[in-house]
């Protein structure tokens, strides 16, 4: 570059003085580097002998009017532009690009070289190039490259195989690694078949395998056939310039011009191929041989060493499988020995619970605790946190939970026909073990309708008595779908008859016992009947039959309002015998449930204004009763015949208990659903040790002295709130009077808010 730029100088010297014309040509011809001289319009004006050598023309032959022809296509246009670029002011010489000449004599030359822009004669000016052949620098730059690109793919694809393993993912590799670097469009690594001496197709790039490690229709060539099948014989690669040249090329899946076959070598024993093509003629040549031997060579080392290492994979794999069997047969044997002794525990502790519960209903004393046994007995079996057991009573078809313990839900009350899961273990006298799924199949076919906290597992199995089912036991989580398994429900179903033994037992020996109490009650009823009879009875008789005398003797001579004193006598006597009548004849039909409940609408603040005027009238209006009510009460249903004996007696035993003309407060509200009666005197009160058997039958306090009772009245009055589904409470204080509160569910409609006078 610095010779062209030093010429540059001397030219433009040179064409400025005198007689310049020879010394330019002496100097332009003496330069040992190709110089041409262009017009604006890029025509020659002049060609020095080193440029006409290499154009192949004579020194003294007429150059011609354009350099085009000489360039490769396209590169006179980007000189031209290139040119159109020089500076016209400062002469300074520009680089231009690297030009391919097509010399007739030397061929393809690369020239690079400046130009300068300088004023002409005419007062334009001239492109002169300085132009150097730089094709031996260039194409020693080119192989230095190439060699090192190839020293890069070779140690890329060395790295690489490394750590593979496997000889599928080896071939792959060096496929896709040495088409993906060399820029080739097919490629296709062959494997030799010693036992049929074919090259079949293991690995591919290009058409051959567009997607993942599947070739698309995979040939094989026997060793000889084509130029695969040539190399794979001779172990020599060949490079074929020209396929159409070469009768051995086989069309696999497209034809192309160039292929280049490398032998893949041990030692001198070929055991595959590395084929690749290309659609150009002449492409692949020494350069690509260097490289696919190279490869070659780390392939062939590479698969001695993976097929050496799956060999020894293969045999430590065998010798893993022969100790992997024969440790599956220890542990096979060692589980079938851990199967047994689990199922000889598992037997031990389902006998030990059968014996435990056999031990409970004898040392239990009621159900409750019989229940609660039981339950404690199946927690040692299996988790039981929720449990609880179902009977069904065959008398009037309801279920009842007399045992349930859970963490969300309380005990459901006594149900008849309802679609539950209980009662379909009940129907069906099998044992469930119902997941999520077996729930909502259950659900779907109608056989359960959810009426608690949903649970995640349940477990019930039926409790059979001969051939009857009596109920159910049933265990359930909310949490733990995996909670039961087959084993628990085959546990739970062992014991279940025990169980219902046990119940039933249970259960008829606390009939019997019930039984020996009932007999106990009824003598001691019929004694305190006898007692009531020769007591209460007793009185009025002897009125009656006192009153009776008298007027049979003196009735002549008694004046006519002594004569209707001793008949009221009589009649007074012979009420207050019915009335003690009545009470034992409601009690017996309470008792014996023959008791018919017959609800009706019912005025409750005028109801209770009736009762206590008659029983204001039936006490001679001894004590004053006041009533409070509000305004407005929901409409009532009650059966008014037992409602009235629930108010007559409280109010009866309010005045009976009180001194004379004291006030008897009744108190009527609501609350929700409820009727609330409020029944306050200010009498005798009744002692602590008296109250809880109060409701008894024929039971009076111990502080009524000689007031007249039947111990009666309370015992009515609860049989009659019960049968109306109520409750009823009592507080007493001796000397301060006593409370006694009934609440009642006779609105159809809850008030909004609890009402009061």
């Amino acid at each position: 570059m610095g010779r062209s730029t030093d010429t540059s100088i001397r030219l433009r010297q040179a064409g400025s003085v005198v007689g310049g014309v020879p010394h330019f040509r002496a100097l332009v011809e003496q330069a040992g580097h190709g110089i041409i001289i262009l017009a604006e319009d890029g025509s020659v004006r002049y060609l020095n002998g080193v440029f006409k050598r290499w154009a192949g023309l004579e020194p003294t032959a007429r150059h011609p009017d354009s350099i085009a022809a000489w360039l490769a296509p396209g590169e006179w246009e980007t000189l031209s532009t290139s040119l159109s670029r020089l500076p016209t002011a400062d002469h300074q010489p520009t680089t231009i690009p690297v030009l391919h000449f097509s010399s007739p004599t030397l061929g393809l030359r690369l020239l690079e070289g400046t130009g300068t822009r300088l004023p002409s004669r005419s007062g334009g000016s001239h492109h002169v190039l300085h132009l150097h052949d730089v094709t031996a620098r260039i194409e020693a730059e080119n192989r230095t490259r190439r060699s090192e690109e190839a020293a890069r793919i070779i140690n890329s694809l060395a790295g690489s195989l490394v750590e593979l393993e496997s000889e599928e993912d080896v071939l792959w590799n060096v496929a896709r690694d040495c088409v993906g670097r060399l820029g080739l469009p097919d490629c296709v690594v062959y494997v030799l078949d010693e036992r049929r001496n074919v090259l079949v197709q293991r690995a591919a790039w290009g058409a051959k395998a567009p997607v993942g490690r599947q070739i698309i229709n995979p040939i094989e060539i026997p060793l000889g056939l084509g130029i695969v099948g040539a190399v794979g014989k001779s172990g020599r690669a060949e490079l074929v310039p020209d396929t159409r040249l070469d009768h051995r090329y086989l069309v696999d899946d497209a034809h192309r011009l160039s292929e280049l076959a490398v032998p893949i070598l041990l030692g001198d024993r070929v055991i595959g191929v590395i084929d690749v093509e290309h659609p150009d003629a002449g492409f692949l040549d020494e350069h690509h041989l260097e490289i696919l031997t190279a490869l070659a060579a780390l392939l062939a080392n590479k698969l001695v060493r993976v097929r050496a290492e799956e060999a020894l994979r293969t045999l430590n794999s065998d010798l893993e499988r022969r100790v992997h069997e024969r440790t599956a047969e220890i542990q096979s044997a060692n589980a079938r020995l851990q199967q047994e002794v689990a199922e000889r525990a598992r037997a031990e502790r389902i006998q030990q619970a059968l014996y435990q519960i056999s031990e409970a209903m004898h040392q239990t004393h009621d159900l409750p605790a019989l229940y609660r046994r039981i339950h404690e007995i199946i927690c040692t079996l299996m988790p039981a946190r929720n449990f609880y057991i179902a009977l069904l009573d065959r008398d009037s078809g309801f279920l009842h939970f007399p045992y349930y313990v859970d963490e969300i839900d309380p005990a459901p009350a006594p149900r008849q026909g309802h679609p539950g899961i209980t009662e379909y273990v009940l129907r069906t006298g099998r044992a469930c073990l119902a997941n999520l799924e077996e729930i909502t199949r259950l659900k779907t076919a109608g056989e359960y309708v959810q009426s608690g906290a949903p649970a995640s597992i349940w477990l019930g199995v039926p409790l059979v008595v001969r051939g009857q089912s009596i109920g159910v036991m049933a265990v359930q989580d909310h949490h733990n779908s995996s909670a039961f398994g087959p084993e628990d429900q085959q546990i739970l179903s062992f014991i279940a008859d025990q169980t219902a033994l046990a119940i039933e037992r249970k259960r008829s020996e606390q009939e019997l016992q019930r039984a020996l109490e009932q007999q106990r009650e009824l003598v001691r009823l019929k004694t305190n009947f006898a007692n009531l009879v020769s007591h209460e009875f007793r009185n009025p008789i002897g009125v009656v039959l006192s009153s009776a005398q008298v007027l049979e003797s003196y009735f002549d001579r008694l004046e006519p309002a002594r004569r209707t004193e001793h008949l009221d006598d009589i009649a007074h006597a012979a009420r207050h015998m019915a009335g003690l009548i009545d009470e034992v004849l409601l009690l017996g039909r309470i008792e014996a449930g023959k008791l018919a409940f017959q609800p009706r609408a019912v005025d409750l603040p005028a109801f209770c204004r009736r009762i206590a005027d008659e029983v204001s009238q039936a006490t001679g209006n001894r004590g004053r009763i006041d009533i409070a009510c509000p305004d407005q009460l929901p409409p009532a249903r009650s059966d008014e015949n037992l409602l009235r004996h629930v108010v007559g007696n409280l109010l009866s035993n309010a005045i009976k208990y009180s001194p004379p003309k004291a006030a008897v407060t009744l108190t009527l509200t609501s609350s929700g659903r409820d009727a609330v009666i409020t029944i306050r005197d200010n009498g005798i009160g009744i002692p602590a040790e008296d109250q809880p058997r109060l409701f008894e039958v024929f039971y009076r306090g111990r502080n009524v002295g000689e007031l007249p009772g039947t111990g009666l009245g309370l015992v009515i009055v609860k049989r009659c709130v019960e049968v109306h589904g109520g409750t009823v409470s009592l507080r007493s204080q001796t000397g301060h009077g006593t409370t006694v509160v009934v609440q009642l569910p006779v609105f159809d409609t809850p008030s909004p808010t609890p009402t009061h006078p």
